[in-house]
């Protein structure tokens, strides 16, 4: 890529912070976080737009990233790109938006069907609520407090199996309140792929 990147200053807040370190930050079922050089560094393969500035890759190669008006302009809202898929689907307005809804949607369908181990189960609640502490200062108060509240809640055993703290249909209605007329495709995204 020829031109320069400008990253947006909320997520840039969010690195200097700290708080998505892989060894105790923001861990999803499915994210991994790519650091400012990783992102200006970033691999592109030929059918992928230059206007996508990944910054966070799922375990089957999915990204998620800015999207910029043309070459020239700074990052702009999130959209989320399918593994080989030159199409890309418009996710959050901006960064701290990609993070309360990603963490709105893990709560949905969390870490895999491991509610036979007890152990295992008071971990995942716990990382949940550390995921939520950790957003939370980077975060509107409205979106904060949500998340808190569906946290507070005991989880229960999905349809699939796994963990859930709320049902898509409640997660949907709560992207759609904070989000309001941004245009998005409120679809949840599962990132198991």
């Amino acid at each position: 890529m020829s031109s320069q990147i400008v990253l947006p200053d909320d997520f840039l807040a969010v690195v200097r912070s700290g708080v998505l370190n892989l060894v105790d930050g923001i861990r999803l079922s499915d994210i991994r976080w790519m650091t400012p050089v990783q992102i200006a560094s970033f691999d592109r393969p030929p059918f992928l737009s230059d206007r996508l500035i990944p910054f966070a890759l799922t375990a089957g190669r999915s990204r998620y990233g800015w999207w910029r008006e043309s070459e020239s302009c700074t990052c702009k809202f999130v959209v989320f790109s399918p593994r080989d898929c030159d199409e890309a689907m418009i996710y959050a307005p901006d960064f701290s938006a990609f993070l309360y809804r990603s963490i709105l949607e893990d709560l949905v369908d969390c870490w895999g069907s491991w509610l036979d181990d007890d152990s295992r189960v008071d971990a995942i609640v716990e990382m949940a609520r550390r995921n939520v502490a950790l957003a939370s200062p980077f975060l509107p108060v409205a979106w904060a407090r949500t998340l808190g509240e569906v946290v507070s809640r005991t989880p229960r055993c999905s349809a699939t199996g796994s963990m859930t703290w709320l049902d898509s249909a409640e997660a949907r209605d709560l992207i759609l309140k904070h989000f309001g007329d941004f245009a998005i495709d409120t679809s949840i995204i599962q990132h198991h792929e």
